[in-house]
C-alpha cells in the first residue's frame, strides 16, 4: 500500500478496511480504453494511475502483459 495511504489509515487508530481496485471502460472501436488504478482505505480513495495502457506511465500495455507470461 502507499505510503500517503498508510500515514492516514494509522492517524486515527483503527486500522479500516484498505484493498486496491482497478475500473477500466469499455473498448473504443480502436481498441483504446481508460483505465483508473486505485487504493482505498477506510472512506478515502487514494488514485495511482490513470489513462491509457502503454501510453500512460504506472499503466502496462495488456496485450504484452499477456504475452510476457508465455
Amino acid at each position: 500500500m502507499h505510503a500517503s495511504v498508510m500515514r492516514n489509515v494509522f492517524a486515527f487508530g483503527a486500522t479500516p478496511k484498505a484493498y486496491a481496485g482497478t475500473v477500466k471502460s469499455q473498448p473504443a472501436a480502436s481498441g483504446l480504453r481508460t483505465v483508473l488504478m486505485f487504493q482505498r482505505g477506510g472512506s478515502q480513495r487514494y488514485f495511482d494511475a490513470a489513462g491509457f495502457p502503454g501510453r500512460t506511465l504506472g499503466l502496462e500495455d495488456e496485450v504484452k502483459t499477456k504475452t510476457a507470461g508465455r
